[in-house]
């Protein structure tokens, strides 16, 4: 799975994002525990570059970014998972304004409420029975792995989950729109 989202990074980007591993030795290059490329990685091309691009245009190493946006590598956040809602803030949001992780970390966390009221609203359980699965939806791979992951959905009614993503990316615009 890191190896496949490796690929999709342009090769400048590839270049930034290994200097998470630099000075490792084989062992713990290898390793998905000890080296940290393994876990960010997972947070796909699209938010690993926009960060990246960040990065790059304001002279910050690797290094400055994991510790900007710690979400990246922090154990609590499923990169798999969460990443529907990050990519969401990332691509809604105006650079100037989102650039502060506090606040990508909020909008994140009010575009998963969004998503949970919705999900109550409908009446959809955990490991729905009825439907057809969320990966075969076309939903897009980020939100199906944020219904699967992160709700345990793994089946549902594709014109209602449709919608749920529909109302959690006009909040992701909203939000985006009043950031200060």
């Amino acid at each position: 799975m890191p190896a496949r989202q490796f690929q999709r990074l342009s090769p400048s980007f590839q270049a930034f994002w290994l200097g998470l591993a630099s000075g490792l030795n084989s062992f713990y290059y290898s390793s998905p525990r000890a080296n940290p490329l393994f876990h960010v990685l997972l947070w796909g091309a699209p938010v690993l570059e926009k960060l990246a691009k960040f990065g790059l245009a304001r002279g910050y190493s690797v290094t400055e970014i994991v510790y900007a946006y710690p979400f990246l590598t922090r154990k609590e956040w499923v990169p798999r998972g969460h990443r529907f809602l990050v990519e969401s803030v990332l691509r809604h949001g105006h650079e100037r304004k989102l650039w502060n992780n506090p606040q990508i970390e909020a909008m994140a966390q009010e575009i998963h409420e969004t998503v949970c009221a919705e999900l109550n609203h409908w009446k959809f359980g955990p490991h729905g029975s009825d439907g057809l699965y969320v990966h075969q939806m076309g939903l897009g791979e980020a939100f199906a792995n944020y219904l699967r992951l992160i709700h345990g959905l793994r089946r549902g009614n594709p014109e209602k989950l449709k919608r749920i993503k529909e109302k959690a990316l006009q909040r992701a615009k909203s939000l985006a729109s009043m950031a200060p």
